[in-house]
């Protein structure tokens, strides 16, 4: 062992102090810095001015999240070699800071725009920047309209795209196009494929005015294409069927209202053809158990099978293509019951980490006996489902794996299994509580947060709950980091008050609980109180729950103040 330990000499110099960091020149410094996380990019730049200086140099990607474009501004030329912006959290005005970004001469691989009310011109303008060629990842959403013009202009400015994901704006669930001019169609879609050899991953809304035409050019040109959603009424099974059979490298694939035609090229008999898939999504589509069959005949290692509203299949067919998945959600049409939960809970799980159920109804026992035979499972989401029944020799299905727990949305539990959770789940670490109550009544957040303490918990969202209040959850999660609280009756401004002084390690808070009006006292407390510099971010639900000097004062001290909508 001494001949590892470096000569007395050399330890005493590793020890001296240095000043500053003249040892290494900053040439070497990058290097070891663009190895480096964000996270810990962001924490050695703290650390003296030469590791600011260089670690702005080596920072590639950015999420912004200030209103102002002025700060924009500032980012961009403090960090010359970023490559990937985020401004799906921007609140400012969005035209004005593509404008600032085209002239700002630095070279993108990736952008993305999310959840704003948007033209495409301003994306265009973006790729009129002969530095902008390089783009390799362009994702907009909430778009007012694309013509085919418009998607030719972008495959004309950005001939290297690799990922391109162009949404239209949807309101209340029902896709909205306007201008009064219609979405890009075949002719378009038919240039772009012709021109993006590069291309890997594409997305398709409804919106879209595409036919089968679309799906054969992309599968004939885009030799590199891996990953394809289309959610579309006008392609049919024929066009799917040719994209399998032509791109046999497709790894991802993801489909909704898809029609039957009358081609005999099918997705059934065209599946075995895409050797590469590990990721397969449907929804409200017939998935027959022929088809998991066909799946299972050509040795396909799905990893991600996700069955949204879809019908046709059984538990017995799950279980062809079960033994390689890491990931299974299931939202049949008609539900789910007892019995073929418990035939997919005996059944080869063994690789499974996450599941999602929608509509199913279990007994306690089979509930359990999913949970024994998934011994790698991390994380279990529950929607309109029941569980039902007493539980017997609970430590035997003990599964310290588990991390998140997700039970939303009109779920029935046995009060005895949801007293028994925490000892079911001991490495807790996400819980979410939505509309969620025991067939007595009693709302399940309720029980789980006026037991024991849960040391491992970080993340708890609840909602909806009348039983719990803020003294509950402070005692009962002592090292949450991240607290949502929406429509929870007892939960008061002291509450939340005593929430954030007790729970020394919370930084992130999400209150959607009061009236409007409520919201201006606890956050000048928050500031006035110290607790500013603990806490990172901030949610309310909207502008009318501070003013500019709140918000103002918050990002000085390093506090994001934000809204859910914008």
């Amino acid at each position: 062992m001494s001949n590892l330990l470096p000569p007395t000499d050399d330890v005493e110099t590793l020890l001296r102090p240095t000043d500053g960091v003249e040892a290494l020149p900053s040439d070497c410094w990058r290097l070891v810095f663009e190895n480096l996380s964000q996270d810990d990019l962001e924490a050695v730049s703290l650390t003296c001015k030469d590791f600011l200086t260089n670690s702005n140099l080596v920072k590639k990607s950015l999420n912004v999240i200030h209103p102002k474009v002025t700060m924009l501004s500032q980012h961009l030329k403090r960090f010359p070699q970023l490559k990937i912006l985020n401004l799906s959290g921007f609140r400012g005005d969005l035209d004005e800071a593509m404008s600032e970004i085209a002239c700002s001469g630095i070279s993108l691989e990736g952008l993305e725009l999310y959840k704003r009310y948007i033209s495409i011109s301003g994306v265009i303008d973006l790729g009129s920047n002969p530095k902008m060629k390089n783009l390799k990842t362009l994702i907009v959403t909430d778009i007012t309209c694309l013509d085919d013009e418009d998607v030719v202009e972008i495959a004309n400015l950005f001939p290297n795209l690799e990922e391109l994901q162009i949404i239209g704006f949807e309101l209340h669930g029902v896709w909205v196009n306007y201008p009064k001019r219609p979405f890009a169609g075949d002719s378009g879609i038919e240039y772009l494929a012709s021109k993006l050899k590069l291309l890997r991953k594409i997305h398709f809304t409804d919106q879209y005015i595409i036919s089968d035409r679309s799906i054969i050019a992309l599968s004939v040109n885009c030799v590199f294409l891996k990953d394809v959603t289309i959610s579309n009424h006008r392609v049919t099974e024929h066009g799917i069927g040719l994209l399998l059979q032509n791109r046999p490298n497709l790894e991802d694939l993801s489909l909704s209202h898809i029609r039957s035609s009358t081609s005999n090229i099918t997705i059934e008999n065209s599946i075995s053809h895409a050797k590469a898939l590990t990721s397969l999504i449907c929804f409200r589509t017939e998935i027959p158990d022929t088809f998991l069959m066909e799946i299972a005949k050509a040795k396909l290692r799905l990893k991600v099978l996700q069955l949204n509203n879809c019908c046709s299949f059984t538990a017995s067919g799950l279980l062809m293509v079960s033994s390689y998945l890491n990931e299974l959600e299931i939202d049949r049409h008609f539900g789910i019951l007892d019995a073929e939960m418990e035939i997919l809970a005996k059944g080869d799980l063994g690789n499974l980490t996450h599941i999602q159920l929608k509509g199913c109804k279990m007994t306690s026992s089979t509930f359990l006996l999913l949970l024994t035979n998934c011994p790698w499972l991390v994380e279990i989401k529950m929607i309109e489902s029941k569980v039902r029944g007493e539980v017997d020799d609970i430590l035997l299905c003990k599964n310290h794996s588990i991390r998140n727990i997700d039970l939303n949305c009109r779920c029935k539990f046995s009060e005895a299994l949801v007293k028994q959770f925490t000892l079911l789940f001991p490495n807790l670490n996400d819980l979410v509580l939505g509309w969620c109550h025991t067939f007595e009544g009693i709302h399940v957040a309720e029980l789980i947060l006026t037991g024991d303490e849960i040391n491992s918990l970080e993340v708890l969202r609840v909602s909806n709950s009348s039983g719990i209040d803020g003294e509950a959850i402070a005692k009962s999660c002592p090292k949450l980091r991240s607290l949502e609280i929406s429509d929870c009756k007892k939960v008061t401004i002291e509450g939340i008050k005593h929430i954030v002084e007790t729970i020394k390690t919370l930084t992130c808070l999400n209150i959607d609980n009061f009236g409007s009006e409520y919201y201006g006292e606890l956050l000048d407390w928050i500031i006035s109180a110290g607790f500013v510099d603990s806490l990172k971010t901030i949610f309310v639900p909207s502008k009318e729950c501070f003013n500019e000097e709140q918000r103002d004062e918050f990002l000085r001290r390093g506090c994001f103040l934000l809204t859910e909508w914008y």
